[in-house]
């Protein structure tokens, strides 16, 4: 809840094509809905190669993981890097200010 005024920051992926129901396209109705007025809405620009290159060294680097880690870690990040990873030139990345009038 956010009182009058009250302002709500948040990051969030928007899918120009959206395969499951979890996928948002446009944020924008969603916050109308719920009657916050966005303020800024801004796609962050190299999104997708950052976490390229993060999720290559997570699997580069996974027998280190393991054995600082454990098992159950290396594991997770294994499979967010294999199923994330090729899906993230679908993907906007966009931080997205919002106020309670």
């Amino acid at each position: 809840m956010l009182r009058p005024g009250g302002r709500f920051l948040f990051t969030a992926d928007e899918r120009a094509q959206p395969k499951l129901p979890g996928h948002v396209p446009d944020w924008t109705p969603l916050l109308d809905a719920a009657q916050l007025a966005i303020e800024p809405k801004e796609i962050v620009a190299g999104t997708a190669s950052r976490w390229t290159r993060l999720y290559a060294l997570w699997l580069e680097h996974l027998d280190g993981i393991r054995a600082m880690h454990g098992d159950h870690i290396a594991t997770d990040m294994e499979q967010e890097a294999c199923e994330v990873g090729p899906t993230l030139d679908e993907r906007s990345h966009v931080v997205i200010t919002c106020r309670r009038d």
